[in-house]
């Protein structure tokens, strides 16, 4: 028994190395985390079209927090400067 073919043991070594490449750490592979603020002047209607929104179509949201606020359309952009600042 002789050793193997030339052809062989090159087959073997490429197997080797891309086997070692595939275990490689990978870089950035993690989702990145996509947020919306919807801020909405009406205290049930514009919530029950999100909250119905997020219910029925296929989305990858995880959790949501949808409050009408029942303000005006002054103190609700400040509002939403508020909100934003704290997240």
């Amino acid at each position: 028994m002789g050793q193997p073919p030339k052809s062989k043991i090159e087959q073997l070594k490429r197997e080797k190395r891309e086997a070692k490449a595939a275990k490689k750490r990978k870089i950035a592979t993690r989702d990145k985390i996509v947020r919306f603020l919807v801020v909405c002047e009406g205290e049930r209607t514009e919530p029950n079209y999100f909250q119905e929104l997020v219910k029925d179509r296929y989305s990858e949201v995880r959790s949501e927090e949808i409050v009408g606020e029942g303000r005006s359309t002054c103190a609700l952009v400040k509002r939403a400067a508020d909100i934003k600042i704290q997240l």
